[in-house]
């Protein structure tokens, strides 16, 4: 084919010398030149060829250009108009090596706890929207306690005990987030199953709450699937619930334990104490996995509570498993302390009309060290981000 292209090539070179060809191309390529010799001829019509060849290609690349610019100028013009996309951005919190565990009068306990899903800086995976929550199409509806709108649900049956959940089938690879809002003030979660229901809390307090359920189109880009309006007139029983992150039932291991524990005191406190001082020797804190725990964990009461290993989030989940399910009204806590490094998390408890502060996953690294810390500690050297 290339010598057929040569000979080809060839011959127009003998005719325009013949001729003294003069080319006038449209597209620019050469105008009223003489060949005198063969050679020019050659390289000259070749030039010429391959000038138009480009020439047209470059006008072909052009047109498509201008069309996709338009076409994506079309697009970017529809979405504008679609109320529905969301643009979110997701960071992860990664974890951090644990520090050292000092060996002085007390224990630098160490985690940065992988947190599960939540509003802006706690749950695993922060999600921030760029864009205000958009209008879902169809008013939900009603009907025994189960409000609906397109294939979501939320049970509002225990919403006096502060908590709602939430239903939305979905397939296992598509990511899904429910944001519980309240005023200016919101968390963000993942909805992990994917046909039955799972239960938030709403712990900022009485009042008007908004619940939007968000599905992945792609990215960090969400589009809102269904938005419901609930209101809290009670909130006082929102911290002895059984949570997404703090998931137990009547016989869950270490709930059972609780039970026994408490049978043997009559007050809150004395409660309290002992589940903490049984919880903090039976449990040792588990640097290893403190350094390779994944974003999104959630702990799993039972597996932590028989392997006698956790990290801070898996003793903070436990104790208020714990707690919660003989009537003390306990939260679990994320954010930063002085006595530890990296993110943490920790407990609140409700003892004589007063939040107290609880950190088991400090206690049990002070107890390997002999050492023997108050259980209460100052709310001073603790920062909390987030609270469920």
């Amino acid at each position: 084919m290339k010598k057929r292209m040569m000979g080809l090539t060839t011959f127009i070179a003998i005719s325009a010398i013949v001729s003294t060809l003069s080319l006038n191309a449209n597209a620019g390529i050469i105008d009223k030149i003489e060949i005198k010799d063969i050679k020019t001829a050659i390289a000259s019509v070749e030039k010429a060829v391959d000038a138009a060849v480009n020439t047209k290609a470059a006008k072909e690349v052009a047109v498509a250009a201008g069309k996709k610019s338009a076409d994506a100028a079309g697009e970017s013009a529809a979405s504008a108009g679609n109320a529905k996309k969301v643009q979110a951005t997701t960071t992860e919190t990664a974890p951090a090596a644990p520090a050292q565990t000092e060996n002085t009068a007390s224990a630098a306990a160490s985690d940065n706890t992988a947190v599960q899903a939540t509003s802006d800086s706690a749950n695993s995976s922060t999600v921030s929207t760029a864009a205000a929550a958009p209008e879902p199409e169809a008013a939900p509806s009603e009907t025994n306690g189960i409000l609906t709108s397109g294939n979501a649900q939320v049970d509002i049956s225990s919403i006096g005990d502060g908590v709602v959940r939430v239903k939305y089938p979905h397939s296992s690879g598509l990511k899904i987030k429910v944001k519980i809002a309240l005023g200016s003030s919101s968390y963000m979660y993942s909805l992990y199953s994917t046909s039955g229901y799972e239960t938030y809390p709403l712990q900022m307090g009485n009042g008007n709450y908004t619940i939007t359920v968000y599905e992945n189109v792609g990215g960090t880009s969400y589009t809102a699937a269904a938005k419901f309006d609930v209101t809290l007139y009670d909130s006082s029983n929102v911290f002895l619930n059984s949570i997404q992150l703090i998931n137990w039932n009547s016989s869950t291991n270490a709930v059972v334990k609780a039970r026994e524990i408490a049978s043997a005191y009559g007050s809150n406190e004395a409660k309290a104490q002992a589940i903490h001082d049984f919880l903090t020797s039976q449990m040792q804190y588990d640097s290893a996995k403190a350094s390779s725990v994944s974003s999104g964990y959630i702990p799993d009461i039972n597996y932590v509570y028989g392997s006698g290993y956790g990290i801070c989030y898996d003793f903070a989940s436990t104790y208020a498993a714990m707690l919660r399910s003989v009537g003390i009204p306990t939260k679990l806590v994320m954010g930063y302390s002085s006595n530890v490094s990296g993110y943490h998390a920790w407990n609140k408890v409700y003892l004589n009309g007063s939040w107290v502060v609880v950190d088991n996953s400090y206690d049990s690294q002070a107890k390997a060290l002999g050492q023997s810390p108050e259980w209460i500690k100052s709310s001073s050297l603790y920062n909390g981000q987030k609270e469920y």
